[in-house]
């Protein structure tokens, strides 16, 4: 059988409390002479936690429940689960584990703190036990509908979502122009530009595939190989503190492996992609109408719930408590 094949499947989330003041004071010393507004993706909203861990656990644990652990990486903090997998999966939760940095960055600890999921994602393939296959969420992203193991994974291959996209080598030229001839520019990161990068070094050169905002499905013997044969690959990824234009997107150097290898296992994103704060009233409640109509939308992934009033949070985590709810029934 193919579950037998493709063994266990774990889920891998990084997670930061950045409310937290011993974590402000760690950024802080780490911003010097310098603004979180003069450094990219230091804004605060970036590493606020408005309660989405435990609805992206929850949700996890409700519509994919093939899932063997869910690991839970962090920098010496803990979301403190505890009483809500008591409460509503007591059976699972020995299977919900903390991983802190030190432990994934271990060899490479120079490298600590870091406050760069895309220097984090780099090192995730290093937590001890993880299983060969495995998916990768960032907090912000929620299940609301019942999964099976082959929306991720088929004959052992992982199954991508999103579209093939132009390559973005003018795009890129463009930003290098323009730091030759401007003072002090220094590009912005950007998520289309890093994924094209990735494929890039895998060989893609007219075309790459563009990942939507959905989990993103890796394997670790790939990740484990790829740094293996390219040290120096890792040490420049994992270099920056903060967010940098230079760094490449790991999970794309999965897909572009596999892709490179013959995988044809493309299917649509099936996501709802919201941003709620500073939208035009009943945005939020028109969007989840959406999801409970379209029943193909299996993820939903919602972007800066802290700018958002605690009545839109309320209504969010509401809205996705009744649909466990229905699931559980």
């Amino acid at each position: 059988m193919d579950s037998e094949k493709r063994g266990p499947i774990d889920v891998v989330i990084a997670w930061v409390d950045g409310n937290e003041p011993k974590h402000r004071e760690k950024m802080n010393q780490y911003l010097p002479e310098k603004s979180r507004k003069q450094v990219f993706s230091t804004e605060a909203t970036r590493f606020a936690s408005a309660g989405e861990i435990k609805y992206c656990v929850l949700s996890i644990l409700t519509f994919a429940p093939f899932i063997r652990k869910v690991f839970i990486v962090t920098d010496n903090q803990d979301p403190n689960l505890g009483p809500e997998l008591e409460k509503y999966f007591p059976q699972r939760k020995d299977d919900v584990l903390i991983v802190d940095h030190k432990v994934i960055f271990s060899g490479y600890e120079s490298y600590l703190p870091t406050f760069n999921s895309s220097t984090i994602e780099n090192m995730l393939w290093r937590i001890p036990g993880l299983s060969e296959n495995f998916v990768y969420f960032n907090d912000d992203m929620f299940l609301i509908r019942p999964l099976k193991e082959e929306d991720w994974f088929i004959n052992n291959e992982i199954v991508l979502r999103g579209t093939w996209l132009p390559s973005a080598s003018v795009r890129h030229g463009l930003r290098k122009l323009k730091q030759l001839v401007i003072k002090n520019y220094e590009p912005k990161p950007s998520y289309n530009i890093k994924q094209w990068m990735s494929a890039k070094i895998m060989g893609f050169r007219w075309f790459y595939f563009g990942m939507d905002h959905t989990p993103c499905v890796m394997k670790k013997s790939i990740l484990e190989d790829f740094y293996t044969n390219n040290p120096d690959l890792l040490i420049s990824n994992i270099s920056h503190r903060f967010r940098f234009h230079t760094q490449f997107n790991v999970a794309s150097i999965v897909n572009h492996s596999t892709l490179a290898r013959g995988n044809k296992n493309i299917k649509k994103s099936d996501i709802a992609y919201l941003q709620p704060s500073k939208r035009k009233s009943g945005y939020l409640k028109e969007k989840l109408e959406k999801c409970d109509r379209k029943q193909n939308i299996k993820f939903l992934c919602v972007q800066n719930l802290d700018q958002c009033p605690e009545s839109l949070r309320k209504y969010l985590w509401n809205w996705l408590e009744n649909r466990f709810k229905f699931q559980n029934s």
